[in-house]
C-alpha cells in the first residue's frame, strides 16, 4: 500500500491570554491507503488541532504535511478547499445538519457545492442514505430524526463525494451504546466494501479496538500503540 497521508515534524500552537501554548510538538505520522487509525488521547490534548491539520481546515506553524505525496503546506484557500472536496469527507460529535433541508438535501449539499447537478446529487444521497439505513427517511429533517439517525445522515454527507479519508472527532461521542455499534459497524463495512482510509478521534475503547492502529496523543507527541492494547475501559 502506498502512503495516503504522512506529517512529518508538524507544530502548532496558540497565544492565549499573551501566553504561548504549544499544542502539537514535531509531530510524525504516516498512514497507507485504507488504513483505519484510532486517534486517543485526554481531552484538550490537541486531538482535534490535529485532525483539523490533518483535513487541511488549518494549516501548520512548520513542518510537512503530505497527502499522496503532494505537499500542502503552502497551498492557497481555495486549493485547500479544492483538496479537501475532493478527497476528504468529514464527521463531528455534532452533526452539524441544516435544520431547514431534509435528511437527503443535508447530503447532497456538498455535492451540489462542488458542481454536481441536482439529480445525480439527490441519487447519490439517496443510495447513501439507504446504505445506513435511512433510506424511508429521506424527506425527514433533523428535529424528526433520533440522534442516532442525525449522525448516519451525517457521515452519508461525509461520503457523497467519495472520499479517499474520513476524518471523524468523536462520531460516538453524544451517542448510547446501541447508536454508537451501528456506527461502529458501519465504519467497518465503508472500509471492508470501499477501502476508505478512516483516522477517528474516540474515546471509546470499543471503537478504538476496531481499528488496524492506534496512536495516542500526549504532551503535543504522537506515540504508537497497537489497537489490541485499547483497554476494557473508556481510552483517555
Amino acid at each position: 500500500m502506498t502512503d495516503l497521508l504522512r506529517l512529518t515534524q508538524v507544530h502548532r500552537g496558540f497565544s492565549l491570554e499573551g501566553q504561548r501554548i504549544e499544542v502539537l510538538k514535531g509531530i510524525d505520522f504516516t498512514m497507507k491507503t485504507g488504513e483505519m487509525v484510532a486517534l486517543t488521547g485526554a481531552s484538550g490534548a490537541g486531538k482535534s488541532t490535529l485532525l483539523h491539520l490533518m483535513g487541511s481546515l488549518d494549516q501548520p506553524e512548520s513542518g510537512s504535511l503530505l497527502f499522496e505525496g503532494q505537499e500542502l503546506m503552502g497551498l492557497s484557500n481555495a486549493e485547500l478547499a479544492a483538496h479537501r472536496n475532493r478527497h476528504l469527507g468529514f464527521v463531528f460529535q455534532f452533526h452539524h445538519l441544516i435544520t431547514e433541508l431534509t435528511a437527503v438535501e443535508n447530503v447532497a449539499l456538498p455535492a451540489r457545492v462542488a458542481g454536481i447537478e441536482p439529480k445525480e446529487a439527490i441519487e447519490k444521497a439517496e443510495s447513501l442514505l439507504d446504505w445506513v439505513g435511512l433510506g424511508s427517511r429521506l424527506r425527514h429533517r433533523p428535529s424528526e430524526l433520533s440522534g442516532g439517525e442525525q449522525q448516519r445522515v451525517a457521515l452519508a454527507r461525509g461520503l457523497v463525494m467519495e472520499p479517499r479519508l474520513l476524518l471523524a472527532d468523536e462520531p460516538t461521542g453524544n451517542l448510547d451504546e446501541a447508536n454508537a455499534g451501528a456506527i461502529h459497524d458501519l465504519f467497518a463495512a465503508l472500509n471492508e466494501a470501499q477501502g476508505v482510509g478512516m483516522i477517528i478521534a474516540t474515546h471509546s475503547s470499543s471503537l478504538a479496538r476496531q481499528m488496524q492502529r492506534r496512536v495516542h496523543l500526549d504532551g503535543g507527541q504522537l506515540a504508537e500503540i497497537g489497537a489490541g492494547d485499547a483497554p476494557e475501559e473508556e481510552v483517555s
